[in-house]
């Protein structure tokens, strides 16, 4: 179920006024959720997704929609994840749900912005017509899902789709890595030359068995544990 439920979860997901009986709706609500066996998909994007008021005196701000799913519904589609969008014209954000998730931008990366203006400019539809190419992605990074890789750019600088041509890529690379370089093994010139020796009483007082008197001290640490 996604729309507007009329209600918050939590106090946390309101931003104004509320007293002991928001705080009854809340609760209910909350408990309406729980006993019905639902999830909530939380969500990214603005936090709250309704907005009344200009001025600080009359600003108010409430997270009235989401998204709720069953366990069926998350099994089903484990990388599902819902996004408020920025509200327009409404009050109210509009959702988007992905079945497949939100791929994360680059912190490096700025994300592309539209201004609303733009479209009353006299030649702002022949500037898109002119500059906009379908072959370039909008943002140019590794293009992937959660924890799920679509495509990579191989060493020619072309980008690889082909799922089969993409795993063959990514065993190649990992196989490169780690592959034997049939290199003599020094490691133990490292234990003799570096280490120092243990001399041969003290390797005898290490190696000895425990006495009794040192088993009963050992005991009696944890007893009042």
């Amino acid at each position: 179920m996604v729309g507007d439920f009329n209600d918050t979860a939590s106090m946390s997901e309101r931003n104004g006024n509320g007293g002991s009986e928001m705080q009854i709706r809340c609760r209910e609500f909350s408990n309406w959720i729980e006993n019905n066996g639902f999830i909530d998909m939380g969500c990214s994007g603005p936090e709250h997704t309704w907005f009344q008021g200009n001025s600080p005196a009359t600003f108010n701000s409430t997270r009235l929609d989401r998204g709720i799913i069953n366990d069926e519904w998350r099994l089903r589609f484990v990388e599902g994840a819902l996004r408020n969008l920025p509200r327009t014209a409404s009050d109210h954000c509009p959702i988007l749900i992905s079945t497949t998730g939100f791929a994360q931008v680059p912190t490096t990366i700025k994300p592309f912005r539209f201004q609303a203006a733009w479209l009353h400019h006299e030649k702002f539809e022949e500037f898109v017509i002119q500059n906009w190419r379908n072959d370039v992605p909008i943002v140019q990074f590794l293009k992937l899902r959660r924890n799920r890789i679509n495509t990579l750019q191989n060493s020619d600088g072309k980008w690889v789709a082909d799922q089969s041509a993409v795993k063959s890529m990514v065993v190649e690379y990992w196989r490169s890595l780690f592959q034997d370089e049939n290199r003599e093994f020094t490691g133990y010139r490292l234990l003799l030359d570096q280490f120092p020796a243990i001399e041969a009483h003290k390797w005898s007082i290490l190696t000895r068995p425990y006495a009794d008197c040192e088993i009963k001290k050992g005991l009696d640490v944890y007893e009042g544990l």
